[in-house]
């Protein structure tokens, strides 16, 4: 009786335990059930490719394309974790019992689920460690190789899925499940064949349905990304047909449309699209249907239809990817089709404003700037050809050809007018101020000024009309002056043809034009570096593309021939298998090397000199010569400070070596040399024309007094003549007459007559009357030395 009484607790406490375990794992598999409900409703709406827009931002936040397919709602989320809490709790109070591996594997399952693949892995390697003949341990090792996958460890994953496709002792199930997984992480490689191949497996084998369907499309898209447009449509329809629910539908029907597209079967295409367009539900996938609608539009070639669509798209879905695209299609319409470049630019500057995310966005500001950068270089050579015109009134004809539109507004011929109406409008000026040089022009505003400041005044008397005298000219300064502005111009405007081919041939892919523009660089010959690059460049155009192999190589035999110190000629004797200047000796660079080794290392300048003048003399068609007459210039100038040596020097250097980078250094240091000439010679002919004009003022005054004097004396009667004394060392009147032009003592007559002058020669005249010639124990003052500082020339040596 004892012995029963004891038996009774004990049988009571094994049930009450037995009944509380069950209970806790009970209660995980509920909460892990109701979760699973969530995640298989999710996955029959789950997203099947994400656009490329929406990748490139997850990636940039940090996140996965498959986070944000497969996200869990926060009620699945909340269901997984109770699942976790009551399993864990099975684990802790129970290790013994026989059902740990499941509860294990629900924790595993939980975890992954909850894309917490970490701790995932560390739950399925301790079922494969503690229990490798359980009846879970094949789902076990595709789940791990799946959490791999999350993990980005796709080699590892790569292994384990490999190694469970290739065990026959895995159920058939779980091994076409890893095909598909295999082939996903394929894909994610980039290697479309293999991702394929196992796609095809599981589309053929594949027992689930979803996964039939899901492995359909993806092969559909493995061979999109091979290029094998014949084959991807019908394999796509099955995928449509297959469809398991109305989501996946919708999506299948989309990349059948893009496979109709990419064949070429544009009408098919079109009805693809406009039947996905009536059956879709999701707003979002909207307007990337209409896109590609218009898009295939487009591409049969109905523009009208195709513009109605980029248009509604524009007003009805604002601010999306999709309207960014349809305003970069309408920029490629203007471009391409109407060739309205100004309307295209337009449409381009757009795109990014109405949706800076888009991946097209940056495309489009490259075509805007090329647009912008071919209207400057038009407008350009247009205003150095003298046909200026504003971008904004650029045009083009029926032959694509540039047209410039005129201002054809009214003249105002008022004197105010003249000059605006050329400087001021849209006009090239008449052919009388197309010849004036710059100086001309500037004196001609600065005229305008100083007249417009007098007549503001209200008294045009006071209009000085020495204003409107011609300033005297140097025909030989002037004619030299316009020469000099002549060769500069064609040298701008070579470089602007040059250009205008280069962005011809790279930006917009018209080669024909891109010849056009080169050969005119040929042709004007203005610079050798210019042409030498003119022609390569179209040998590089017969060779690419146009496959006229004869006549690129001979244009670059006539380069080799023209310009063959220039890097040109180097890459075109390349090409022509002939050996490059580089591996032969260059005489020229030895002797200069040597001058500068003279110099700097021997401090022997005069040996340096002989060196130079060698390399001028012996190499006279050498890039070295002009260096080595610049560094014989410069040590003139820096080092013997021996300037009119310098100067002849620089002189001679721009008359042997116009081409020369190097003259661009000397040309600012001769213009400043020139200006002070100028300057000198001026200052000294004001004060010549100013002393001439006193000299004469006093002259005409003296002969005046003198006549006064002789009509006086011959009134006054002759004994008051005799009775008059004369001071001691005082002429006589007598005297004083017959002294001619030359000045009273306390010159009088030169203040009196001055200041009868007008006032600008008054100021004149006193500046002479200080210019009392010389006393004769005074030499003359030395001339003031000239003490304004020269530009500095860089050192030789400095020179590339």
């Amino acid at each position: 009786m004892k012995r029963f009484i004891l038996i009774i607790p004990l049988l009571f406490f094994v049930l009450t335990t037995g009944c509380a375990y069950y209970n806790t794992f009970y209660n995980a598999k509920k909460f892990y059930r109701e979760a699973e409900k969530e995640r298989k409703k999710r996955e029959k709406t789950q997203v099947v490719e994400l656009s490329a827009e929406e990748e490139a931002r997850l990636k940039k936040s940090g996140r996965s394309g498959s986070d944000t397919k497969n996200r869990a709602s926060q009620t699945e989320m909340q269901n997984y974790q109770q699942a976790i809490e009551r399993a864990s709790r099975v684990l802790e109070f129970y290790p013994e019992s026989k059902w740990v591996d499941d509860a294990l594997m629900l924790l595993g399952k939980c975890f992954y689920y909850r894309r917490d693949f970490k701790k995932a892995m560390r739950t399925f390697d301790e079922i494969l460690q503690l229990y490798p003949n359980s009846e879970v341990i094949p789902e076990t090792r595709l789940l791990k190789a799946k959490a791999y996958i999350g993990l980005e460890e796709y080699d590892i994953a790569e292994t384990l899925l490999g190694e469970i496709v290739a065990d026959p002792s895995i159920p058939k199930k779980v091994r076409e499940e890893a095909k598909y997984e295999l082939g996903g992480l394929y894909f994610k490689k980039e290697n479309y064949e293999l991702a394929a191949e196992n796609f095809r497996s599981s589309a053929r084998s594949a027992k689930n349905k979803l996964i039939k369907a899901m492995s359909q499309y993806r092969l559909g898209e493995c061979l999109i990304r091979l290029e094998r447009y014949d084959e991807a449509p019908a394999v796509l329809r099955k995928a449509v047909k297959e469809a398991p629910n109305e989501d996946f539908l919708s999506q299948a029907i989309f990349k059948l449309g893009q496979a109709y597209s990419l064949k070429g079967d544009y009408d098919r295409a079109i009805k693809t699209f406009k039947n996905a367009l009536s059956k879709e539900y999701d707003v979002k996938r909207i307007p990337r249907i209409k896109l590609e609608l218009a898009n295939n539009l487009k591409l049969r070639g109905d523009l009208g239809d195709a513009i109605k669509w980029y248009e509604n798209i524009i007003e009805e879905h604002k601010r999306t990817d999709a309207s960014a695209r349809s305003y970069y299609a309408l920029g490629q319409i203007e471009e391409f089709i109407s060739e309205d470049y100004k309307k295209a630019k337009e449409n381009y500057d757009l795109v990014r404003s109405e949706f800076s995310s888009s991946l097209i966005a940056p495309i489009a500001k490259e075509r805007s700037n090329n647009i912008q950068t071919l209207l400057d270089l038009e407008n350009d050579i247009a205003r150095l050809e003298g046909r200026a015109v504003d971008v904004d009134s650029l045009e083009r004809g029926d032959d694509g050809e540039l047209v410039v539109v005129r201002d054809d507004g009214p003249i105002d011929l008022s004197p105010d007018g003249m000059w605006i109406n050329y400087s001021g409008r849209d006009r090239p000026p008449p052919l009388s101020l197309r010849e004036l040089t710059d100086a001309d022009l500037a004196r001609q505003a600065m005229l305008q000024e100083r007249v417009a400041e007098m007549m503001a005044s209200g008294d045009s008397t006071k209009i000085d009309s020495s204003l409107f005298m011609s300033a005297p000219l140097d025909s030989a300064a002037l004619a030299k002056q316009a020469e000099e502005e002549a060769r500069q111009k064609e040298l701008e405007l070579s470089a602007k043809y040059l250009a205008l081919g280069e962005i011809m041939l790279f930006a917009f892919d018209k080669p024909d034009s891109a010849v056009k523009y080169y050969q005119v660089v040929v042709d004007k010959h203005v610079d050798s570096t210019q042409v030498a690059r003119a022609l390569y460049s179209l040998a590089y155009v017969y060779q690419d593309f146009m496959a006229d192999t004869a006549l690129a190589e001979m244009v670059l035999d006539e380069l080799v021939d023209l310009f063959p110190d220039t890097d040109h000629a180097e890459g075109a004797r390349k090409l022509l298998g002939i050996d490059i200047m580089t591996n032969q000796v260059d005489s020229a660079k030895v002797l200069f090397d040597r001058a500068e080794a003279a110099f700097y290392e021997d401090n022997d300048l005069q040996r340096a000199f002989q060196l130079w003048d060698q390399v001028v003399q012996k190499y006279p068609d050498s890039h070295y010569a002009p260096k080595a007459a610049y560094a014989k210039a410069w040590h003139y100038e820096n080092t013997l400070f021996q300037q009119d040596s310098a100067i002849a020097a620089y002189e001679k250097m721009v008359e042997l070596y116009p081409d020369s980078p190097v003259i661009s250094k000397i040309k600012p240091k001769l213009a400043a040399v020139e200006k002070v000439r100028k300057e000198e010679e001026a200052r000294q002919k004001a004060k010549a024309d100013s002393l001439a004009k006193l000299q004469a003022a006093a002259a005409d005054s003296m002969a005046s007094d003198s006549t006064a004097t002789d009509s006086t004396l011959q009134k006054v009667p002759a004994d008051t003549l005799q009775q008059t004394p004369i001071a001691a060392g005082e002429a006589s009147p007598t005297a004083a007459a017959n002294a001619g032009p030359q000045a009273p003592p306390d010159s009088l007559a030169a203040k009196k007559s001055a200041s009868e002058l007008p006032d600008a020669q008054q100021s004149a005249a006193t500046d002479s009357t200080k210019m009392a010639a010389p006393s004769a124990d005074k030499s003359p003052p030395a001339a003031k030395e000239n003490t304004k500082k020269r530009p500095k020339i860089k050192e030789p040596s400095q020179i590339k």
